[in-house]
């Protein structure tokens, strides 16, 4: 974690994790082996898979972008947040939530759900894919039948493996 690149605060939390604080940031930070709970209000670069080591991962607001790694931690989205993609990434935790989660995939670039089949059931958001030439795959993932799926103005492609 490369201090320059934020501010942050640090504040003890009340559960049993991983790690003994939770990481409040505004600005952005750089991951590359730490634990986050919460990301609110900032953006958060994931640069290797366990960077979140084993929690879930609750989006309060702000921007995760995903570089050339696969996540398998749960995410949790509580408010409208941004995943960028800016290297080809793989998903293959389980995501819940009601809002809306605006991907952004760079260039030629492939953001993959990869099983299990059921990790969008409880998202019931709208996931917006905004323009980019980038890919969105469903590699084994079902999607999910209460969620909206917007590609107004997109150039992506959506495909399926499945």
């Amino acid at each position: 974690m490369r201090e320059d690149l934020h501010r942050w605060t640090r504040r003890p939390t009340p559960r049993t994790s991983p790690c003994a604080y939770d990481w409040l940031v505004a600005g952005r930070i750089d991951l590359n082996a730490d634990v986050v709970a919460a990301i609110k209000d900032g953006t958060v670069r994931v640069t290797t898979s366990t960077a979140f080591g084993t929690s879930g991962v609750t989006m309060l607001a702000g921007r995760l972008i995903f570089g050339s790694v696969t996540i398998a931690n749960p995410i949790t989205v509580v408010s409208n947040v941004i995943f960028e993609v800016g290297g080809n990434s793989t998903y293959t935790g389980l995501l819940t939530g009601t809002n809306t989660l605006d991907f952004q995939i760079d260039g030629t670039e492939t953001f993959t759900w990869n099983v299990p089949s059921n990790q969008l059931a409880g998202f019931s958001g709208t996931i917006l894919i905004r323009p980019g030439g980038g890919f969105f795959r469903f590699n084994g993932s079902r999607g999910s039948a209460a969620a909206t799926f917007d590609l107004t103005g997109s150039t992506a492609t959506i495909n399926s493996a499945a």
